[in-house]
């Protein structure tokens, strides 16, 4: 069984069902945007390693609605390499809020 496959059918199990619910339960809004978990919200795996994919430890976990754990993803591979990506970003959308009048 792959990786993929095994991630598939450990969240099918109670074990990973009660713990997301315990944790999204506990929580309640999305790490990044601190708006209201939404249906389809994830628990994301803040380790990333394949080994420790069954290690439920809240602390290695964040709750993010879909398109936030979208962007915590795709900002990730830029990031590990190159952490000013993240000083570039905020200085885009800097930009757009003081061209488009939102400050």
């Amino acid at each position: 069984m792959n990786f993929n496959e095994m991630k598939k059918e450990f969240r099918k199990t109670k074990e990973w069902r009660e713990f997301t619910k315990e944790l999204k339960a506990e929580r309640k809004v999305d790490a990044l945007t601190l708006q209201k978990l939404r249906k389809g919200s994830t628990s994301h795996h803040l380790d990333l390693n394949p080994d420790n994919y069954k290690v439920l430890d809240k602390a290695n976990f964040e709750t993010l609605n879909i398109k936030s754990h979208e962007v915590v993803h795709f900002l990730y591979n830029y990031y590990k390499k190159d952490p000013t990506v993240i000083d570039r970003l905020k200085d885009i959308l800097h930009k757009m809020v003081l061209l488009n009048g939102d400050w």
